[in-house]
């Protein structure tokens, strides 16, 4: 009961202010890193974008588009370790919650998802309405869109990526 009691009140703490601090302790893959703060550890994922493995495990693309993802991978290793060369592993990081995802914020006040966007690696959520972001998220996804930077390269992926905003 003790262990419960703990866990939601860290939980609400999580939620009940703006910034933490937490320090890496795991990246799973470009979308999932694992962080700890006093002990309790909980996994994020970047706040207002689709990173790429989140849209291979969408059922809603077809399955050419989830073969493409994988091959996109195949082809570009360096990029599938993207987290591991922009993020250190016990490293303290300024995070803040919203909608159940994280804002970490990977290099001053710019977001590891701002990041994931101007590298290809994700794209901007449909409907995508939050004012602080929007811009900075739209300007980075249009830029790499126009230098074809990562998902941007292909034509297929590209229709793929359309597909998520009809």
């Amino acid at each position: 009961m003790y262990k419960l009691f703990l866990l939601l009140f860290l939980l609400t703490q999580l939620h009940a202010s703006q910034h933490q601090l937490a320090i890496l302790s795991n990246i799973t893959s470009n979308s999932t890193q694992e962080f700890s703060i006093s002990g309790y550890r909980f996994r994020c994922l970047p706040y207002g974008v689709i990173a790429l493995e989140e849209l291979s495990y969408n059922t809603n693309l077809d399955s050419i588009c989830q073969k493409d993802i994988q091959k996109f991978y195949l082809k570009n290793p360096i990029l599938e370790q993207f987290a591991q060369k922009k993020l250190k592993y016990m490293q303290m990081y300024k995070i803040e919650f919203k909608e159940s995802r994280c804002i970490l914020y990977a290099q001053g006040q710019k977001s590891y998802s701002e990041l994931l966007l101007e590298n290809g690696l994700a794209v901007l959520k449909p409907i995508f309405l939050d004012d602080e972001f929007r811009y900075s998220f739209f300007k980075a996804q249009e830029n790499a869109k126009l230098l074809k930077k990562g998902i941007w390269k292909n034509e297929i992926m590209h229709k793929c990526i359309e597909s998520l905003y009809k």
